[in-house]
């Protein structure tokens, strides 16, 4: 098959994403999608429209139709292979961790949110499972223990330069004093327990 959100012989269609100006929300079993570009709204079945973003899905029948259908309306668009093997990889984990061991030893986070902020893109957030497991591999081999704001923003670093579009959060608890930071993406937790971060009050979200 071949056309909008298809592959060839069969193969697997590839990840898509938002096209910029595009943000969704999700009430109920109906996903809303924003286009401000067109001003226009847009709804889908939420479980499908969930399962397109996702990759998976592949038995609902609805998942191929409505991704060719939201592609035609320039509503997604499909990310290219080269994406991630251009961006991603031990090299470029390495870079992402150097980069924040750089920020942090300057004591610049106002520096390093404001690079962040920059390469984001403004879009809906999104991380990808491919991108987090490449990071997650390589990680244990950058010589640092795990600490939550280095770790959050090197992989946040590394999840903008691999093309996704993740939020860095940070929380603060009172008595005793706490705080904490961790990554979001269309509402999940990246890389911390939901329950753990529930402890803290949203100070600043990027």
């Amino acid at each position: 098959m071949t056309g909008a959100g298809g592959a060839p012989n069969g193969a697997p269609p590839g990840r898509v994403r938002p096209a910029a100006g595009v943000h969704h929300a999700v009430l109920g079993d109906t996903a809303i999608l924003l286009d401000l570009r067109t001003d226009r709204y847009v709804a889908s079945p939420a479980a499908a429209f969930l399962n397109v973003l996702a990759e998976e899905g592949p038995s609902d029948p609805l998942v191929i139709p409505l991704r060719q259908k939201l592609m035609r309306q320039g509503l997604l668009v499909a990310e290219t292979a080269q994406v991630l093997g251009r961006n991603g990889g031990p090299a470029a984990v390495l870079t992402a961790c150097l980069w924040a061991e750089l920020y942090l030893r300057r004591r610049r986070l106002d520096l390093a949110l404001r690079w962040f902020r920059g390469r984001r893109d403004g879009g809906a957030s999104m991380a990808s499972h491919r991108a987090l497991n490449q990071f997650r591999a390589w990680r244990p081999w950058y010589p640092r223990r795990n600490v939550c704001l280095f770790d959050t923003l090197a992989l946040a670093a590394f999840l903008v330069r691999t093309g996704e579009r993740p939020e860095i959060v940070f929380g603060v608890r009172h008595p005793p004093f706490a705080a904490h930071c961790w990554l979001e993406a269309e509402g999940r937790i990246l890389n911390d327990e939901a329950e753990y971060c529930a402890a803290f009050v949203e100070i600043l979200r990027v």
